[in-house]
């Protein structure tokens, strides 16, 4: 039976309505708004560490933009491999997104490295935005007896292996920090590794270690509150809001190190989506709500888009490949 023009509208419109469209083959293609339903944004660290805050921060934020809940969730463990070994297993339907810390870039260069079998690569994900890259900085108790960097490496070159120094876990960030700094000051220290920021930052609170590289967000409330002090920051240049505090290249060692918080997809996600993210996520960053939050705990924000940060993945790779080639020789 041939559908007459009229008829054919009053069932083309109707469809739009109720979700699908019929074309005059007879095929049913389904209308599906994105995102359909709420979006797990995955941190996967434990709660309280520099990852959290800023899947807090954005997270209200975004849900405001795609008028849908997203819901941070925890998925600490092995460095990270658990919370991006989870979202790498999900549909790649755009409603699941990882809160990317640098363990993202370190470990497959680690794996391949020491010739182990791939936990994951970053070719299974999609970069849709950086949202800050603070640089790392070496904190210690106050309780403890440097006053500068230049007396930690003195202390560690007459005890060698026995000031310790937490971190997120082996291969982390902090960890491949630390590697650095101690191979250009030619110190040896004893990793303790936690599961996150958060528990690494308490055993520095705690007196279980003796130095910890974080961020300035992590760190000021307890510098303020006269528990810890900074020894040196692993910034190309002076941070601005505190210029006492010397650069390790002011020291004399090249050593530099970020840690970049971005957002990442899984691979294969409908370009449609990946631009509908990646515009939500732009918006996000511009606004004054996310905006106030990051200055609330002193973090400036370093957006990166999607192409852009494909290049700061390359840098950030080349570097933990150097800093871990050394590190194995040397083992």
């Amino acid at each position: 039976m041939t559908l007459h023009l009229p008829r054919l509208r009053w069932i083309f419109l109707l469809g739009i309505t109720l979700g699908f469209v019929i074309l005059p083959t007879g095929r049913v293609f389904a209308q599906r708004a994105f995102p359909s339903r709420p979006i797990q944004f995955v941190v996967p660290l434990a709660p309280g560490g520099i990852a959290d805050v800023h899947a807090r921060a954005l997270a209200p934020v975004l849900e405001r933009i795609l008028k849908q809940p997203v819901e941070v969730i925890y998925k600490p463990g092995a460095v990270s491999k658990v919370g991006i070994q989870y979202v790498a297993t999900k549909p790649p339907d755009g409603h699941t997104l990882l809160l990317a810390m640098p363990s993202f870039f370190s470990i497959p260069e680690v794996d391949r490295l020491l010739g182990r079998p791939l936990a994951f690569t970053r070719e299974q994900f999609t970069p849709l935005a950086r949202l800050s890259a603070d640089p790392g900085i070496i904190f210690t108790s106050t309780a403890g007896p440097w006053k500068s960097f230049a007396e930690l490496v003195a202390d560690a070159k007459r005890r060698p292996g026995e000031i310790k120094y937490s971190s997120t876990g082996m291969y982390s960030s902090p960890h491949e920090f630390v590697v650095r700094t101690s191979i250009a000051a030619g110190i040896k220290l004893l990793h303790i590794p936690m599961e996150g920021g958060a528990p690494a930052l308490t055993a520095l609170l705690g007196g279980h270690v003796d130095l910890n590289i974080t961020t300035e967000t992590i760190g000021l409330p307890h510098v303020r509150a006269g528990t810890l002090r900074r020894l040196a920051v692993l910034s190309s240049s002076r941070i601005a809001n505190i210029p006492e505090v010397p650069t390790l290249k002011d020291l004399g060692y090249d050593v530099e190190g970020y840690y970049p918080v971005s957002v990442v997809a899984r691979k294969d996600i409908p370009p449609t989506e990946i631009r509908i993210l990646s515009d939500a996520i732009r918006e996000a960053v511009d606004d004054p709500q996310f905006k106030s939050a990051m200055a609330k705990i002193g973090t400036p924000i370093a957006y990166l888009g999607g192409e852009d940060l494909k290049q700061f993945w390359k840098w950030q790779t080349e570097a933990t490949i150097a800093t871990y080639k050394l590190f194995l020789k040397e083992k």
